[in-house]
């Protein structure tokens, strides 16, 4: 899996790195952890840090699925901050096969 997740600020935060070639179902399964876990029940902010992904492969489902659980999380939490780190160039980006 070409992600890692961290706390931060004793679950005030959360830390997604997302690293190499990175799949659709990867990313549904980081956010279900962020989401569902009692670690980060308290959480405030999401740092999504993509800078040193190579490769995004995701289906159109998953990016519908994580908006779903995004939606979710802001009704829970209106207050929520999400940050988006990407990388300096330009990604492969591919529609692909679900895993």
């Amino acid at each position: 899996m070409g992600i890692k997740i961290n706390t931060l600020e004793s679950g005030a935060g959360a830390e997604i790195l997302v690293f190499d070639i990175i799949y659709g179902c990867e990313l549904i399964l980081a956010h279900e952890i962020v989401h569902n876990d009692k670690s980060f029940s308290g959480l405030k902010y999401c740092i999504i840090d993509q800078s040193k992904c190579t490769e995004y492969n995701v289906t159109w489902k998953d990016i519908v699925s994580i908006a779903e659980l995004d939606q979710k999380a802001s009704e829970l939490n209106p207050n929520r901050i999400v940050a988006i780190v990407e990388p300096e160039i330009q990604l492969n980006r591919a529609l692909a096969k679900s895993c």
